[in-house]
């Protein structure tokens, strides 16, 4: 995942901190983001000037729905040194769909 860094005040500074969330649902994610679910490694992420680019590996769940494709929405908000929260980032999509060959190497479930 990609974006550009945010500022503490619009594109001034370093925001304090990223929060990123997860969800199959995009209306749970566009309009409870709290509910959602939480990206840990967002945690990790340096706060840095406003502007520079910023990426997070996300990885899958371990536990997939057993069908062979599947699709989940990410966005970010940024907090600042007050705690006041951005709007929502842009809603990235993000689709995961199994290979056709799963018994060919040796994935007898999913």
């Amino acid at each position: 995942m990609r974006w550009t860094s945010v500022g503490d005040q619009l594109d001034s500074g370093a925001a304090s901190r990223y929060l990123i969330r997860a969800s199959a649902n995009r209306s749970l994610l566009e309009l409870d983001f709290a509910s959602a679910d939480d990206v840990g490694a967002a945690a990790q992420l340096p706060s840095v000037p406003s502007g520079q680019p910023m990426t997070l590996e996300v990885a899958a769940a371990d536990e997939l729905p057993s069908y062979p494709s599947v699709t989940f929405y990410l966005a970010v908000r940024a907090n600042n040194s007050a705690g006041v929260l951005s709007q929502l980032s842009n809603v990235a999509a993000v689709q995961l769909t199994m290979p056709d060959n799963l018994a060919e190497i040796g994935v007898d479930h999913y």
